[in-house]
């Protein structure tokens, strides 16, 4: 029988793949980074107010749980977030930059451990390896055409996987802490809209989009639902939430195959091997965890 939390995962899965390809297409459709972002925060809050209505005590938290909710949203998923958006529209190929956030596999399974006790095996953690370094052959540095914007991007994607790193962990510690996943996700997303919305305003950015552009804004922002739902729940359920995180790893794969089809980027013998590789370091970890 397939574990629960591996369901979840490849739904989330699904959804981040999704996910990085609408951003693509929205920035090449030349629209605002900031009009983006407020689709990503304030369609999945309406979508948790919206649940929230049907069982209104899903309101009640306490002031201190209040406070880290909004404090690692803010840190580990509003900035996270925007790290990773900026890194895919200024990267060569939308997958280069998911590959390099891959690392908070890594991070995610050991700091678990170290935190809360989560399990993890020697055949596991070689597995946890396997995909993280698989995920590395997809880039290749040397190359002129990705070394562009000064590398910025390559920094963006580094930092946007330690924040997502610290993503999964919050939401390990609010697992732990009893917190229903509507609640904190309700008032996490309440609070980046707000502050989105707000840096929208401030910031005078222009709002000019064509009707055709909506569409993609709106299935983003409901992808963007979908992976935070279904991602929660797989940390729930997995034994060690790091493995939830390998396993949205494999979605460098379709996305790069579908960046060699869409963006006519290079599909060569080392992407391939990485593809090798991420698919036998999933196979391991799904067997051993």
């Amino acid at each position: 029988m397939i574990p629960y939390w591996l369901i979840f995962s490849l739904i989330a899965f699904a959804a981040t793949l999704l996910v990085n390809l609408l951003i693509r297409k929205i920035h090449l459709n030349s629209i605002p980074l900031r009009v983006q972002n407020c689709a990503q925060f304030i369609i999945p809050f309406l979508g948790f107010l919206i649940w929230a209505l049907v069982q209104p005590s899903l309101f009640r938290i306490n002031l201190f749980h209040l406070f880290l909710v909004i404090i690692f949203a803010v840190v580990f998923t509003q900035i996270g977030t925007l790290l990773a958006n900026k890194s895919i529209t200024l990267a060569a190929n939308p997958g280069y930059p998911t590959a390099i956030t891959r690392i908070n596999a890594l991070i995610t399974t050991l700091a678990s451990v170290l935190l809360f006790g989560s399990y993890l095996s020697p055949l596991t953690f070689i597995a946890i390896l396997i995909i993280t370094a698989a995920s590395f052959l997809f880039v290749d540095l040397r190359k002129k055409e990705i070394r562009k914007n000064n590398n910025l991007w390559i920094w963006y994607a580094v930092g946007a996987g330690v924040l997502t790193s610290g993503y999964a962990l919050s939401s390990k510690f609010f697992i732990n802490e009893n917190i229903p996943l509507v609640t904190r996700m309700f008032y996490a997303f309440l609070a980046m809209s707000i502050m989105q919305t707000a840096d929208l305003f401030i910031s005078k950015t222009k709002i000019d989009i064509k009707k055709a552009d909506f569409a993609s804004l709106f299935i983003l922002g409901i992808s963007t639902f979908i992976f935070n739902v279904f991602a929660q729940l797989a940390f729930e359920f997995a034994p060690n939430p790091g493995f939830v995180n390998a396993f949205l790893a494999a979605a460098i794969v379709p996305t790069t195959f579908f960046a060699a089809y869409f963006f006519k980027d290079e599909l060569n013998k080392k992407k391939i091997l990485g593809v090798l590789g991420i698919l036998a370091g999933l196979i391991l970890l799904y067997i051993y965890s």
